[in-house]
């Protein structure tokens, strides 16, 4: 198992944060207006080999906005975990052997520059 942001494909014909807003919902079971998507910042993964480009957003959610368990679709397998500040610090923490890949690394550092 890995530890993943929610992420998604860019397969439908809508706006990243039209995308984004679905995959909260499917894998987390939020469901959050557009508008409160907060585009983070865009980068290059496999740089030299496939060098895809990924956008990541930030969003704060409330109980208020929790319709399902999330969970994915089709044949994801996905459980949803929630981390708490001293956690995610862990996380990240000089040392620590990580089973994640770069976004969400990237993502909570980000988290911890500018909303913390």
């Amino acid at each position: 198992m890995t530890l993943e942001s929610c992420a998604g494909m860019v397969d439908k014909d809508k706006s990243l944060a039209e995308i984004a807003r679905e995959e909260i919902f499917e894998e987390c079971g939020y469901d959050v207006p557009v508008e409160k998507l907060e585009h983070v910042f865009e980068y290059r993964s496999g740089v030299g080999t496939s060098s895809s480009a990924h956008n990541v957003y930030y969003c704060e959610v409330c109980d208020e906005e929790k319709v399902s368990d999330g969970g994915g679709i089709d044949t994801e397998i996905i459980q949803v975990m929630e981390l708490s500040i001293d956690e995610a610090k862990n996380f990240v923490k000089k040392g620590t052997k990580i089973n994640s890949g770069p976004a969400t690394i990237a993502g909570t550092l980000w988290f911890f520059a500018n909303k913390i």
